[in-house]
């Protein structure tokens, strides 16, 4: 296989630095000197000796089709469906990761491009895995949870902004399955002193984290059915990230 150019959105925010770092380590891809990023920021340095420059909003068509990529790995706030449109149209093959936006009306872009895309609102493959247990289940025992109300509650450092687009996803996986959401809908926890001392989260993963707790009650049957995953730092989303672009480079 070939070394692969990767291209990285969302410089120079925590999860795209992250994997710049990551990237430049691996042996078989090469990590485009080019960045594209929502900031005025003009540069980011990656490793003692490699810095990205990084190219604001306005000129990113441009700056891609210089770097000419093989991949790019979007982790950048914003709109998601404008980018996917850019990146469709220019015929470069991406990894989302970010968060919010119409997941519906981006796969089917995708589906009508001649590209292929890797969009997973969490690239934790453990997550991943679970979530596609759960879709088994939703498409093999409809129904089976007609008898249950459904409360989410999931916490996130202070600046995500949008609910956890993992949470929404088993949400709508449980639905499918019977389970009666509550009406105040998901739970969305920012507050770092609440997550501190209710949470028991560390002092050092305040700044990122993910924890999510689904809990299942049945109104008849006196069955109590709970959920946790949780996730400290930003690890495990890397490991993913980097699992994506070499499945990616198969689909070439």
């Amino acid at each position: 296989m070939k070394d692969l150019k990767v291209m990285i959105s969302g410089l120079p925010g925590n999860m795209a630095t992250l994997i710049a770092v990551r990237v430049v380590a691996q042996e078989d891809m090469v990590l485009s000197e080019v960045g594209l990023s929502h900031t005025r920021q003009e540069s980011i340095i990656v490793t003692a000796d490699q810095q990205i420059s990084l190219v604001p909003e306005i000129g990113h068509r441009d700056a891609i089709i210089t770097a000419n990529p093989d991949i790019i790995v979007d982790f950048a706030k914003g709109n998601l469906l404008e980018r996917c449109q850019m990146y469709c149209k220019l015929g470069i093959p991406f990894i989302m990761g970010s968060t919010g936006g119409d997941l519906t009306a981006i796969k089917s872009l995708v589906e009508q491009s001649h590209i292929s895309a890797v969009i997973a609102p969490n690239m934790a493959s453990p997550i991943v895995v679970l979530q596609s247990m759960l879709e088994h289940a939703a498409q093999n025992f409809p129904g089976f949870l007609d008898d249950y109300s459904l409360e989410i509650a999931e916490s996130h450092q202070e600046g995500k902004a949008d609910t956890s687009g993992t949470a929404i996803a088993f949400e709508k996986l449980f639905n499918e399955m019977g389970a009666v959401s509550n009406e105040d809908g998901i739970l969305s926890i920012r507050d770092r002193l609440f997550q501190k001392r209710i949470l028991g989260i560390s002092e050092q993963h305040l700044g990122g984290h993910g924890h999510h707790k689904y809990v299942l009650v049945s109104k008849n049957s006196g069955v109590h059915i709970a959920l946790v995953h949780n996730i400290d730092g930003r690890n495990v989303y890397v490991d993913g990230t980097i699992l994506a672009i070499r499945f990616m480079a198969y689909k070439l």
